[in-house]
């Protein structure tokens, strides 16, 4: 038989187990419902980042696209002036012997001049 005075002890320590037992219990409770509202909230805000972030990475994506459409077609353009330009000297001399001296003919000056005004003009509509 246990002893009466042991008897009250136990019985003190049980409801202080219990009372621990409820607060903790309570707490861990209250702590999940402050982790849920958060995690809740959170998820919100960054939902709204990554859109955001998406708009922004597609709005990139059309310009980007927009500019390497006009650059092939600039590039394109260009090629083709110069390739006009250059089939207009083919077979041509390139340079004349006048007094001795290596001078470039009439046909390479003004082709020469020619690319380079059109290049100087792509450079300039590029550039803006």
């Amino acid at each position: 038989m246990i002893p009466p005075f042991a008897l009250q002890i136990l019985y003190k320590l049980a409801g202080v187990a219990l009372v621990l037992l409820a607060l903790y219990s309570g707490y861990s409770h209250i702590k999940s419902i402050g982790y849920a509202e958060a995690e809740a909230k959170y998820t919100l805000v960054i939902k709204n980042y990554e859109d955001n972030l998406n708009k922004k990475i597609n709005a990139i994506e059309v310009v980007s696209m927009a500019l390497a459409e006009e650059s092939k077609a600039s590039s394109e353009q260009l090629a083709t002036g110069i390739n006009t330009l250059i089939s207009n000297t083919r077979g041509k001399t390139l340079t004349v012997v006048k007094n001795g001296e290596c001078l470039p003919s009439e046909t390479f000056s003004k082709t020469f001049r020619e690319i380079n005004v059109r290049t100087n003009q792509t450079m300039k509509e590029t550039s803006k």
